[in-house]
């Protein structure tokens, strides 16, 4: 009895996590000059709700899962917790008093959220199961923009006044300082985790650095007479989507070469960018100096707008869900082995690789029990001495090098 509740309580998990994530996907807006958040399904380009919040959205981060936003409160020295299945805010967290929470990263186990703070020159970590503070790290000169590498190893923080601070996310100890350009302020990691891209807001370029070695290896000119604000990569890693608030675009970099292959107009001075999970659009929240009310909906494939959103009054910050592909065409068969008196009843598992980088390896589950783990080389598996007669139903996970589990693929043999 303990093993079928096992099972159906697994099964069920499944089910109601794939009812989850196969529903749009939905873009979170923070509106600081309208004090709200606006949600915008990506699949139409409409606006679905609108969370009020009355405290300056600043920054906003997602977790893995797509279940919350985190949103920092810029004006209320807090942070607010979105249950996205409903758009109602379920937790405040309070950080130090007059404090200005700016920027915000969750890391890809879904278990903290990094929190910079412009005034106080800290970076607070909430656990995200008890919403409270667990660790401040104090990193440089004005810290803005936060990035955490796909293993979830370590945090890069800009340092408008200074320095790019990396933070030992095991520890919360800085363990290193990367002088850039002036006044950095947007960064953004590649998937492989090798390199972070830094936006330097006075010098007009993003700095370049090798997340072993923690040195910069390239310097791109982007513009001249800008202010670039906001950077993001695409999810197979080969373009980066540059913002600038003085100039009515939004430049492309070719991350194989680090040279600018397109300039994209936006009709209006912009903010933040993030980018959809499969690859295919850009979303640029139009700032226009906090009067701006829209976001510009950037097609990768071709580098123009093809929509624009109406939102809440100076939309600044935006993120977009960053889900774990999990594996897919999965087949399978069962077959009878027979050695000499012995006979073996198998089954045999097949699937294509996720299409998300940094996949580890995949679990993979008989009815709802982990009965093996493969490295991510290995997309096969059998499964011995099974019952002739007996349905047996698999699934298999793909794992990320930050712990985050997939989607589950499912086949039921014989």
């Amino acid at each position: 009895m303990k093993r079928f509740w096992i099972f159906n309580f697994l099964t069920a998990f499944f089910l109601v996590a794939s009812a989850l994530h196969a529903g749009p996907i939905d873009a979170y807006v923070t509106n600081s000059g309208g004090d709200s958040v606006s949600v915008i399904d990506t699949s139409i380009n409409v606006v679905t709700a609108t969370v009020h919040l009355n405290s300056e959205p600043r920054g906003v981060a997602i977790t893995p899962n797509g279940s919350f936003a985190y949103v920092t409160n810029e004006a209320s020295s807090t942070v607010s917790v979105i249950d996205t299945s409903t758009n109602v805010v379920t937790a405040t967290v309070n950080l130090t008093l007059n404090s200005a929470p700016i920027g915000v990263a969750v890391t890809p186990n879904g278990l903290f959220a990094y929190v910079t703070d412009q005034d106080l020159r800290t970076v607070s970590v909430i656990n995200t199961s008890t919403n409270s503070i667990v660790a401040t790290v104090t990193v440089g000169l004005l810290p803005s923009g936060v990035a955490i590498t796909p293993n979830g190893l370590f945090a890069y923080v800009t340092n408008f006044g200074g320095p790019v601070s990396v933070i030992n996310t095991s520890t919360n100890s800085v363990i290193a300082t990367v002088t850039v350009g002036r006044a950095p302020l947007g960064v953004a990691i590649t998937p492989n985790g090798s390199f972070a891209y830094v936006v330097n807001q006075l010098d007009d370029t993003v700095s370049v650095i090798n997340t072993s070695t923690n040195s910069v290896i390239e310097t791109i000119n982007v513009t001249s007479s800008s202010s670039l604000f906001e950077i993001a990569i695409t999810p197979n890693g080969l373009f980066a989507y540059v913002t600038d608030q003085d100039t009515n675009k939004v430049s492309v970099i070719n991350t194989s070469t680090n040279s600018i292959v397109a300039t994209v107009p936006t009709f209006t001075p912009n903010g933040g960018v993030a980018i959809t999970p499969n690859g295919s659009f850009a979303y640029v929240t139009n700032y226009d100096s906090g009067i701006g009310t829209t976001v510009s909906v950037i097609n990768t494939s071709t580098n123009t707008v093809t929509e624009t959103v109406a939102v809440g009054m100076g939309p600044l910050g935006i993120a977009t869900p960053s889900f774990l592909q999990p594996p897919s065409c999965i087949s399978g068969f069962q077959k009878k082995d027979r050695f000499l008196t012995q006979t073996d009843l198998y089954n045999t598992i097949k699937w294509c690789a996720s299409s998300s980088f940094f996949v580890t390896s995949y679990n993979i589950y008989r009815n709802g029990t982990l009965i093996g783990s493969v490295p991510a080389t290995q997309l096969t598996f059998e499964d011995h001495n099974r019952r002739k007669g007996e349905k047996y139903l698999y699934t298999v996970t793909a794992i990320s090098s930050g712990g985050a589990i997939s989607l589950p693929a499912t086949i039921t043999l014989p």
